[in-house]
């Protein structure tokens, strides 16, 4: 997984209804405010109190983190309100290895359940997803109709024995010698 543009430069993201961008300084209150919702705490798997002593910190660890290609900070807001940051998108642990990185979605508590997650999620998605899914990669194209499409229909199966499941399931080889098993090639072959 080539994940260098990425980091190229601090993405600007755009949809109809959602803004992803680098959170400003200007932004602090909002985030201290978003990292000390004791229900956001509960539910997270980070451990992030924030106050007004150590607000800069976190700006400048951010802005470290993204420089050493580590971690991603976006703030989310809606576009006809700019200046108010919604919640923030942290994209991070990124892992050549299993070609996986985590996506993690806080938002302001004034700001939940107006389906304004649903939009950033698939805003972030859509935009990784452009940029890592090409005829190089798996020979996939990620165009029109492979995008997530907020608030797309799909038919609804008339009954449970419609809708179609598969499990698959299979066994690696043995690594023998140098020669390394392509995990995402087994993979291709299985699903094609």
């Amino acid at each position: 997984m080539n994940i260098k543009w990425l980091f190229d430069t601090y993405p600007f993201i755009k949809n109809e209804k959602i803004t992803l961008c680098k959170p400003q300084p200007t932004e602090g209150d909002a985030i201290i405010e978003l990292f000390s919702d004791e229900e956001l705490i509960k539910l997270s798997r980070r451990t992030l109190k924030l106050d007004n002593y150590n607000i800069s910190s976190f700006f400048r660890q951010m802005e470290i983190s993204f420089n050493s290609k580590r971690s991603l900070l976006l703030g989310i807001f809606k576009n006809d309100n700019i200046n108010e940051l919604l919640g923030v998108i942290i994209i991070d642990n990124l892992d050549l290895n299993t070609e996986s990185m985590d996506i993690d979605l806080y938002l302001r508590k004034k700001y939940r359940n107006k389906n304004l997650a649903v939009a950033a999620l698939n805003t972030a998605v859509n935009f990784l997803f452009e940029r890592m899914m090409t005829k190089d990669l798996g020979d996939i194209s990620y165009d029109e109709d492979a995008r997530l499409n907020l608030g797309a229909s799909m038919p609804a199966p008339e009954s449970i024995e419609d809708v179609e499941s598969e499990l698959l399931l299979f066994d690696l080889p043995e690594e023998e010698g140098d020669e390394k098993i392509d995990k995402v090639e087994m993979e291709a072959a299985m699903i094609a």
